[in-house]
């Protein structure tokens, strides 16, 4: 009776272990399809962004890569177009500056009756030791060495020295050895401007009972063979001290040697 009691338990735990593992296999299955399925979308999910993120790279790289020409091609026509203007500006410049030159020459010739001539200085000797300037105007014109150039307010510059057909070359009163009869406006004295070897204008030959002050303004005299009567040439600025009878004075161009840039030439003032 013992044994057949012990038959039957064992048979009875046989089922319950078959029906427990029957119910954890069915779990397990019930559990495991929810599993792959979220596990492949996720995973698909992320292929999916990688393979998007990868095409917008390659994309956008392209599209930089033609935007670039593209900007490129703008650039380059924006430069042509801003050398366009420049020019034009220039061009623009230059006749601003020339209809103010004769504008300036009719003013002039109503005032002193002379024919003139606008011209523009091209080159000037950079180390002014030399005194040479060149102009943009020549034999075409009827320019001819010896002329006078001067500025709009008649102030003298120098001389023409060498002329071809559309430039000529002149000689500032910079230049070494200048020597220049002048009369001062203010009472009529004569006297001779000098450069000397320090490039000081020295107002020489002047009587001590001539009354000259400072700032007074000096002209070209008639006593020149060069230079055209009544031009402005420099304004007095101090007495060189000396025992001498004649007197001395420091005087000043009216003009600036390397900032001329429209002048005249008096064209009937051939010496």
């Amino acid at each position: 009776m013992m044994k057949k009691n012990k038959l039957v338990w064992n048979f009875l735990s046989g089922v319950i272990i078959i029906i427990a593992l029957f119910l954890i296999f069915k779990i397990y299955f019930l559990v495991q399809n929810p599993l792959q399925e979220n596990t492949i979308i996720i995973l698909g999910n992320e292929n999916q962004t990688i393979l998007f993120k990868t095409f917008n790279r390659l994309n956008s790289w392209f599209n930089d890569f033609f935007h670039f020409n593209s900007l490129r091609n703008q650039v380059q026509n924006l430069k042509e177009e801003n050398n366009n203007l420049l020019e034009q500006l220039v061009e623009l410049k230059n006749l601003q500056e020339e209809n103010s030159s004769l504008k300036e020459a009719f003013n002039v010739k109503q005032t002193a009756k002379w024919h003139l001539v606008p011209a523009q200085i091209i080159m000037i000797d950079p180390s002014g030791l030399t005194g040479n300037f060149w102009i943009n105007q020549g034999q075409n014109n009827g320019l001819k060495p010896g002329m006078n150039v001067v500025l709009a307010n008649q102030v003298l510059i120098g001389t023409l020295k060498e002329c071809f057909s559309n430039y000529c070359r002149g000689e500032s009163i910079f230049a070494p050895q200048t020597r220049i009869g002048v009369k001062d406006v203010a009472n009529n004295f004569l006297a001779i401007i000098e450069k000397d070897n320090q490039g000081r204008f020295i107002l020489k030959l002047v009587p001590r009972e001539a009354n000259i002050q400072p700032n007074d303004l000096l002209i070209t005299s008639t006593e020149n063979n060069n230079f055209v009567p009544g031009l402005l040439v420099a304004k007095v600025k101090s007495l060189i001290p000396s025992e001498s009878s004649l007197q001395e004075y420091l005087v000043e161009p009216l003009f600036i040697s390397n900032q001329l840039f429209s002048v005249f030439v008096i064209t009937n003032s051939v010496f």
